[in-house]
């Protein structure tokens, strides 16, 4: 956020507070009787009037802002005299992909890249071993792996990186991934296939 977006936000909010605050004060307190006298004077109704058109506006630049705003899909690792470097969030979920499954001994059921202002980067990643394996090990090597090579891809940009585990995954679903079926079909989906091939094969 720059310099001029952070001033409009918090006059937007110095503005709110004032114009609640000032008719809050007709109704509530002591000092209700003061503050519904000063409404029979033009120069506070006048700036009464002006706090609410400005608030309005206010109002209507976020909406406008919060209808129109698109994700960024891509992260900036560098600007230099109008040029700029960036790189998408599905390559750096790709990459922390590969890294996992690099020894065979993991799959990388999910990755969860997030962009922090489109200048940093979070990375999440659901870790399914395909056999029961000492956790504490395996993620000591996974997170300096994945921290090392995500960091240079990034261009040192990476902020968080978190590694979570699942349960291991099914001798089927292994045998499932050998002959080719989809990666992730659950049991009953790998069992359809199969009676399929048999009604085919008849």
């Amino acid at each position: 956020m720059n310099g001029f977006k952070r001033f409009c936000y918090i006059l937007f909010a110095i503005i709110g507070i004032v114009l609640i605050g000032a008719l809050i004060l007709c109704w509530v307190g002591p000092w209700t009787t003061l503050f519904t006298g000063l409404i029979a004077y033009d120069w506070y109704l006048l700036c009464i009037e002006i706090l609410v058109v400005l608030c309005l506006i206010g109002f209507a630049v976020l909406f406008i802002r919060g209808v129109t705003a698109k994700k960024r899909k891509d992260i900036l690792l560098f600007s230099e005299n109008g040029d700029e470097v960036r790189i998408t969030r599905s390559a750096i979920a790709s990459q922390a992909s590969y890294l996992v499954e690099q020894d065979g001994t993991c799959y990388a059921a999910k990755v969860v890249v997030k962009a922090r202002g489109g200048r940093s980067v979070d990375v999440k990643v659901y870790v399914e071993p395909h056999e029961p394996i000492d956790v504490a090990q395996e993620a000591k090597k996974l997170q300096k792996r994945l921290r090392s090579s995500l960091d240079t891809l990034c261009a040192g940009r990476l902020n968080r990186l978190e590694i979570s585990f699942t349960d291991p995954r099914l001798p089927t679903d292994l045998s499932t991934v050998a002959t080719g079926a989809p990666t992730g079909a659950s049991v009953d989906n790998v069992e359809s296939v199969a009676e399929g091939n048999r009604e085919t094969d008849k």
